[in-house]
């Protein structure tokens, strides 16, 4: 049986549907138990846990061989590094008294350098109390999120104007919750072992290649807009971000702008997912779902190396 945390969100619920599809026991690990009915009437078992009580979390994990692991995003946090290490050691304890044989453990791009900014710098924290359960561990590195630019498309589309605080030129590694989803379910089935796996899309984009691409889509000019630092920290307070994460969000955009994350390479396998930037567009402007500007209800601003779009 494999248990999937944050199953609610974009990438766990991906991750949760292509295992129940191959025909799995999966349970999911939930914070809201009013989601329980819904869930189990779709096949899946449920167990209803705080990440933060060590005793919920293992109860959720019993009987269970594997499991995908992420560190849900606090946005209201004054806090956000010191909340998220805190999350990571309740939820490792948990882990170390589980029988589990395998975590699929989803952190970021660059997460392996230790000078990270933003919220990389808990990626990678997680990474090492993980690597020293002394179990099978497979670390999930993806790039930036596409679904980051969710939040801007109404503007996009209303005012041909994509706003961010991305270097408009340099292109970055980009690719889909639901190919990151499947990808965790694909390495839980594929049974214990330990690895880095780096993913990205199809190719890399610019902000310029993401106007590019939903002035396409949308059938309208779309040009992109340089945002300050400053902006984008207003930006995300105004949708209810507590200013920590937010000037936590800008530190990490500053960095990836000046070019700092890389893929680790070596011993770390690449692969690329199929979704590229016009589909994973399309997608989100036919979704009826609302996206807050950089949070993934299953990974940090969301999991983690994804930038905010605004």
């Amino acid at each position: 049986m494999f248990v999937v945390l944050g199953a609610t969100g974009r990438t766990g619920s991906a991750a949760a549907e292509f295992l129940l599809q191959q025909g799995a026991r999966v349970r999911l690990l939930i914070r809201d138990a009013a989601r329980a009915p819904e869930l189990r009437s779709r096949g899946f078992e449920v167990a209803v846990a705080d990440l933060l009580d060590v005793p919920s979390v293992q109860r959720a994990l019993l009987g269970a061989t594997a499991a995908f692991v992420l560190v849900p995003p606090d946005l209201e946090t004054n806090d956000l590094i010191a909340s998220r290490r805190e999350l990571i050691d309740r939820l490792v304890d948990a882990l170390a008294q589980s029988s589990l044989e395998h975590v699929v453990y989803l952190s970021g791009w660059g997460a392996h350098q230790s000078d990270g900014r933003g919220p990389i710098r808990y990626l990678h924290y997680g990474e090492g109390k993980l690597q020293a359960l002394g179990r099978a561990v497979t670390t999930l590195r993806p790039g930036a999120f596409y679904e980051n630019w969710a939040s801007v498309l109404p503007l996009a589309v209303a005012h041909g104007v994509l706003p961010t605080a991305l270097a408009l030129d340099r292109k970055l590694p980009m690719v889909s919750c639901r190919d990151i989803g499947e990808l965790a379910a694909t390495c839980l089935m594929q049974g214990p072992r330990r690895r880095v796996v780096e993913l990205a899309g199809p190719e890399e984009y610019s902000p310029w290649d993401v106007a590019a691409a939903l002035s396409v889509v949308c059938a309208r000019e779309v040009t992109p807009q340089l945002i300050t630092s400053e902006e984008l920290i207003e930006a995300l307070v105004s949708f209810g971000v507590s200013n920590e994460v937010a000037s936590q969000q800008a530190e990490l955009v500053r960095t990836m702008n000046a070019g700092h994350y890389q893929w680790q390479g070596g011993d770390a396998e690449f692969q690329r997912g199929p979704t590229g930037i016009h589909a994973a567009l399309a997608g989100m402007l036919s979704s009826t779902q609302s996206f807050p500007p950089s949070a993934d209800a299953d990974s940090v601003c969301d999991n983690s190396s994804s930038p905010a779009a605004c």
